[in-house]
């Protein structure tokens, strides 16, 4: 999404009714559009030794190039995926959009979310090397279950997270340990759920 063409071009059509196109020239794609801003993520976790996370904290840096444009933007859906398709009792996230002396970001793939997934998915492979546990299985049981709720307070009544990673699985050809096999997204037991399930913050803080 380009902020400064897309309105143009639908004005246009509207005053012409007729379809209008915007073109970029080689040099007006380099010095006057938008690219891809880039980003700077650190997560702290804490992790049990059965591998449940109950608590992350997020610093995420958006570079946003000398406009803020929209930025924002792109840092409050950062920010909120940056816990992933996962359930932790305890969140802190600090969203922050800094100005630099680059070309403006923009929009591209998802606009913040990708590489909040990118970033989430990592650390799910660092958590389950430092603890001994195999990938696969850290993310079965931090995987969202039905009822259990977001780090934005929302109540989750539509999940399949644990039987979309055993079709992946199958897909890619991995042979899941029973126990995982017999996993399934329905609401979890009652014992896991009141640890913590009262303490679910959620702070996203911007710095311009």
């Amino acid at each position: 999404m380009e902020p400064q063409s897309e309105a143009i071009t639908a004005v246009l059509a509207m005053k012409t009714k007729r379809p209008v196109k915007w073109v970029w020239t080689r040099e007006e794609e380099l010095t006057a559009s938008t690219s891809s801003g880039s980003w700077i993520t650190t997560y702290t976790d804490g992790v049990k030794k059965d591998g449940r996370i109950i608590a992350r904290k997020i610093r995420a840096i958006r570079d946003s190039g000398a406009f803020v444009v929209i930025n924002h933007y792109a840092v409050d859906k950062h920010c909120t995926m940056a816990t992933g398709p996962y359930f932790i009792p305890n969140v802190w996230i600090d969203g922050y959009c800094v100005l630099t002396n680059k070309q403006p970001a923009g929009p591209m793939r998802g606009y913040g979310t990708s590489s909040a997934c990118y970033a989430h998915e990592v650390q799910m492979d660092i958590i389950a090397e430092a603890i001994g546990k195999d990938p696969w299985e850290v993310r079965f049981i931090n995987a969202f279950r039905e009822g259990d709720v977001t780090a934005i307070q929302k109540k989750i009544d539509s999940v399949a997270v644990i039987e979309t990673m055993k079709a992946a699985a199958e897909a890619a050809g991995i042979k899941l340990p029973e126990v995982l096999m017999a996993a399934t997204s329905e609401k979890r037991e009652e014992r896991y759920e009141k640890e913590g399930a009262g303490n679910l913050k959620y702070l996203a803080s911007y710095r311009l």
